[in-house]
């Protein structure tokens, strides 16, 4: 048995091309705003770059910084760097602001009212820009920490991390918290946040109460539903911190920290050589591993279901008890409902768990998904590959295995499919499809390399599938 072939996947990783039309006007990055609806790009004619939105071109520059371009869900606020005599400023839906010697991140709230951007002044030191208004000065903004936290209820919250003489702070705001030595992972929920900081040699973690006891480290940190539970090591020990108190007795390792609706915590804690998981406070049985990159609640946080492997079967375990045993398990995923949906595979064919009900196959069957209380899966069949759902079927030359989605309402599947000329195509549950230009596939990698991983890369390329379900 063998996986469904991937053609196309590679172009994923590919830089941009520089495509020279009949003009003369080469196009530097092209894509669409985040809803699939708006196209937009970057082009160069003869020593100037200008974007172009939908069929409108901005006015030109020097260069436009095509990396930091941002736009609203919808595309209607578009924000960007552009030079112009040699000076930086920040280009909103057309308005110039003012210039700078350099700009770093730009980001935009999620409902497209704020941006907020990085900016270098003429000594070399850094502030923070949102809706026009600069914050105070400092030696630098630390790179990817610049963002809209958003609340479900009253307004964003402008978080960076900022570097002076006397340390690294968190800003929230414009107002500066503490200096330490370090600021590592920043969660934020609703109204309250929590932080990673380096006090000398020592961890610390840190919330609107003020800072923890020290540790060597601390790995992992949750703040969401309610809870804030973070892993802390000391003395080469591990243990789980709840709500500021020790939920577990030192242990060996602990990995994979989950928190869910419910509230409810879960983690791999390892026990010399084996492995099981413990939640709230319950241990499970040990196994030789456990995947913590499976470890998954049901929507309503109720159920937990894992995959545990010992001497060569692999097995699915959903609240504490045991599945049969496969060679290979993809999954575990819940639906709406609370069922389990899985693929096991042993020598001679592919078995699919729904809930209570079983499907055989005589071949590989893989990459499950759900969507409200829905469930679709790859088969192969023979050199083509399809899609099977609880409502039927459809057969491809070949996908990109790894962008099959639902919409977020489970009303339709969607997948990028490969067609024997290597065009992309998302093709969508009821035999619509629609291009997906390569071009705009290579551009991805150009303005963005982490999605050089191709991990990343198809997680971005799936936000694309879901965005062209609902338009």
């Amino acid at each position: 048995m063998s996986e469904p072939r991937t053609a196309g996947a590679t172009a994923l990783a590919l830089l941009a091309l520089l495509a020279l039309g009949a003009s003369g006007c080469f196009t530097v990055w092209q894509g669409r705003s985040p809803d699939r609806r708006e196209a937009i790009s970057v082009h160069e004619l003869i020593d100037r770059q200008f974007v172009r939105v939908g069929g409108a071109n901005h006015p030109g520059y020097e260069a436009v910084g095509f990396t930091q371009l941002v736009t609203s869900a919808a595309g209607d606020r578009v924000a960007y760097p552009a030079q112009t005599r040699g000076r930086w400023r920040l280009v909103v839906d057309g308005r110039e602001g003012p210039p700078w010697a350099g700009i770093g991140e730009v980001v935009m709230s999620a409902d497209g009212r704020h941006v907020a951007y990085a900016a270098e002044d003429d000594e070399g030191r850094w502030r923070v820009v949102v809706d026009g208004h600069a914050h105070r000065a400092f030696d630098a903004i630390h790179a990817g920490t610049l963002a809209f936290a958003e609340p479900a209820r009253g307004r964003a919250l402008l978080r960076y991390v900022a570097s002076d003489a006397e340390g690294a702070r968190l800003v929230i705001n414009g107002a500066a918290g503490p200096a330490f030595a370090g600021i590592g992972a920043v969660r934020f929920a609703e109204r309250r946040f929590a932080y990673v900081a380096r006090d000398g040699a020592w961890s610390r973690v840190v919330t609107r109460a003020g800072p923890s006891p020290r540790y060597d480290d601390v790995p992992e940190i949750v703040l969401a539903h309610g809870r804030l539970a973070y892993i802390a090591e000391k003395d080469r020990r591990f243990v789980l911190v709840l709500d500021g108190a020790h939920a577990t007795a030192p242990e060996d390792e602990l990995v994979a920290l989950q928190v869910s609706r419910a509230g409810r915590v879960a983690c791999v804690r390892r026990e010399g050589e084996r492995e099981g998981v413990w939640l709230d406070g319950v241990s499970h049985p040990l196994h030789g591993r456990v995947d913590g990159t499976t470890l998954t609640f049901s929507a309503d946080g109720s159920r937990l279901a894992y995959v545990a492997r010992d001497a060569g079967s692999a097995r699915v375990v959903v609240d504490a008890e045991d599945g049969p045993a496969y060679v290979e398990i993809d999954g575990p995923a819940f639906d709406a409902a609370g069922r389990v949906v899985y693929v096991g595979r042993r020598a001679g064919g592919s078995v699919v768990h729904a809930g209570a009900h079983t499907v055989t196959h005589g071949t590989w069957a893989g990459h499950p998904v759900t969507g409200g209380e829905r469930f679709a899966y790859l088969l192969r069949e023979g050199e083509r590959t399809a899609v099977v759902s609880d409502r039927g079927r459809a057969v491809f030359d070949a996908v990109i295995a790894s962008t099959l989605t639902f919409d977020a309402a489970g009303r339709r599947w969607g997948v990028v499919a490969v067609a024997r000329d290597a065009a992309l195509r998302v093709a969508i549950e009821g035999g619509e499809t629609r291009a997906l230009d390569m071009d705009e596939v290579s551009a991805l990698a150009t303005r963005d390399p982490s999605v050089r991983d191709g991990w990343a890369a198809t997680e971005a390329v799936r936000r694309w599938v879901r965005a062209e379900l609902t338009r």
